[in-house]
C-alpha cells in the first residue's frame, strides 16, 4: 500500500480548479487504467514509467484532467 502523502501531488502541480471550472468551454478528461488486469488496455500501463509516459501524451493531446484508476 502507498502512503497518502506519497500519492499527493505538490500544490504547484495541481490544477487551479477555480480557473478550470470557470472556463467557457468544457474540460477534457483522459482515463488512464493502470491495473494489470485492465479490460480496456490489457494492463499495458501497469508499469509506472509507461503510465507516466501515457499521462504526458494525454496532456500533450489536450487533457485537462487525468483520471487514474
Amino acid at each position: 500500500m502507498i502512503a497518502t502523502s506519497s500519492r499527493t501531488a505538490p500544490a504547484a502541480d495541481r490544477p487551479a480548479w477555480p480557473a478550470l471550472l470557470s472556463r467557457p468551454w468544457p474540460a477534457v478528461m483522459g482515463v488512464l487504467n493502470i491495473t494489470p488486469d485492465s479490460f480496456s488496455d490489457g494492463g499495458q500501463f501497469a508499469v509506472p514509467e509507461r503510465a507516466l509516459a501515457q499521462a504526458r501524451r494525454m496532456v500533450a493531446a489536450g487533457a485537462d484532467i487525468i483520471d487514474i484508476g
